[in-house]
């Protein structure tokens, strides 16, 4: 008996709430109207992203030269090369590049190992970590080292590939830097991104999401742990409720020496931001067929790096390699035109 009054008190609230909406619209029924017209507008608008490229169109049309020249500027690269790399089926992640020996270094998860990759795509050299798992971003430190992150267990590594290391050499000198797992559960959201900057030796580390944060650390090559300083610097994320510019996640950082500022790359906005180190949005681009010399959206974008030159890569699952350069002022009006 207990259970039926409970249903039948249910349904006589949800019949009585039925009701007053009803009495709502027939007393105002403009008002309704307008309100469903701009719920339609609204999913027009994110259905199609066309706020999102309104915004980008008048935000970018009223930067001055001096700051596009002084900005790596995303909207003036175009899509120069995609290639699949052969060596691996599955699990690419995270991005590098080396000007030691200009090329590209990526990581894959299972298994744990980094992959050194020429412009073309070819596979140069593979080397196992062993005693890692579910590594999911890398970044070039100086010489032939590199800082590697594990996305579950939130550690960070640093991996010496100095010679005479060769192809699929099991000897890597491996030496643990930091434990962040204070910063997140063991689960899939962990760390996916990592920036260097040279002249600080300061590290960026983000966390993918659920939510997502980034850490900057200080000291981490100094001797003693006692040097290191770990600071939250999350307002630098664009996370601002119902901003189109928002990310919904990041699996991919990236630092620009030459302009001192961070690309932040989202799989689930299928976007590459740029930000100052102030948290100002530079310039945006979204990865969608029609623009940007794409003739579909990258899906399960993993990894950005670029190689300070004007080329940037970008890596996605399962195993492709997508190679963007600097064509013009704003590529994207340029390959709209085209399709035109």
């Amino acid at each position: 008996m207990n259970t039926l009054n409970i249903r039948d008190r249910a349904k006589l609230l949800l019949r009585r709430r039925q009701e007053k909406a009803q009495a709502v619209i027939k007393r105002h029924p403009l008002s309704f109207m307008a309100m469903a017209f701009v719920v339609m507008v609204f999913m027009i608008l994110d259905m199609f992203d066309i706020d999102y490229d309104i915004h980008l169109r008048i935000n970018e049309s009223v930067r001055d030269d001096s700051t596009i020249d002084n900005a790596i500027w995303l909207p003036s690269y175009a899509l120069s090369t995609q290639t699949t790399i052969a060596c691996i089926s599955k699990g690419l992640s995270g991005l590098s590049y080396s000007p030691v020996t200009k090329t590209w270094f990526a990581v894959t998860d299972k298994p744990a190992q980094i992959i050194e990759i020429n412009h073309s795509g070819e596979c140069l050299q593979r080397h196992r970590l062993h005693g890692l798992k579910d590594v999911e971003a890398i970044a070039w430190i100086a010489e032939h080292r590199f800082i590697v992150a594990e996305e579950r267990r939130m550690t960070l590594s640093l991996i010496d590939l100095a010679p005479p290391v060769t192809n699929d050499c099991t000897d890597i000198l491996i030496t643990p830097l930091i434990g962040l797992a204070a910063f997140g559960e063991d689960n899939n959201k962990g760390f996916e991104g990592l920036a260097y900057i040279p002249s600080s030796q300061t590290v960026f580390v983000v966390k993918e999401a659920e939510p997502m944060r980034l850490l900057e650390i200080n000291g981490l090559f100094s001797e003693g742990k006692e040097a290191i300083q770990l600071y939250q610097r999350n307002e630098l994320l664009p996370t601002a409720p119902l901003n189109r510019l928002t990310l919904e996640d990041i699996s991919g950082l990236h630092y620009d020496i030459a302009t001192q500022h961070l690309l932040l790359l989202s799989d689930r906005s299928r976007r590459l931001t740029e930000i100052s180190l102030d948290g100002q949005i530079i310039s945006s681009i979204k990865f969608k067929g029609g623009f940007h010399g794409l003739t579909e959206k990258i899906r399960q974008a993993e990894g950005i790096a670029g190689d300070g030159a004007g080329t940037l890569a970008i890596a996605t699952e399962p195993n492709h390699l997508f190679i963007f350069n600097k064509v013009s002022a704003d590529s994207s009006s340029s390959s709209e035109n085209e399709k035109r």
